[in-house]
Order: structure tokens, then C-alpha cells, then sequence
């Protein structure tokens, strides 16, 4: 199991930062805002994934 989390997890890594990416990209907002809404984007996305990961180890117990 720890090799199937590990891959997982580097699999939604590259998605989370991905799709961070592009939807900063798509701010009409000031250059200096791309990375204040890259890490809004990032929180956001890592939150989400936190509950997933809660979720699996309750599930697991």
C-alpha cells in the first residue's frame, strides 16, 4: 500500500501544481497577482486533499 500512496501521491502533485499553474494563467488580474492566486489555488487543492487522505486512514482504522 505504501508504494501505491506514494505514486498517488507524486501523481496529484504534478496535477495539483498543473492545474494551479493554468488557472493562474487565466487571471485577468495584475502580474503580481499570479502568484498570490497560484497559492490560493494551491491551498485550496491541498486542503481537499488532506480531508481525502483523513478520509482513507478512517477508513482504514
Amino acid at each position: 500500500m505504501t508504494d501505491s500512496l506514494l505514486a498517488a501521491q507524486h501523481a496529484w502533485l504534478v496535477y495539483r501544481n498543473t492545474e494551479c499553474d493554468f488557472r493562474a494563467s487565466l487571471s485577468d488580474a495584475a502580474p503580481q497577482w499570479l502568484a498570490v492566486n497560484r497559492k490560493e489555488c494551491l491551498t485550496e487543492l491541498t486542503t481537499a486533499r488532506v480531508k481525502i487522505l483523513e478520509d482513507y486512514l478512517e477508513d482504514t482504522q
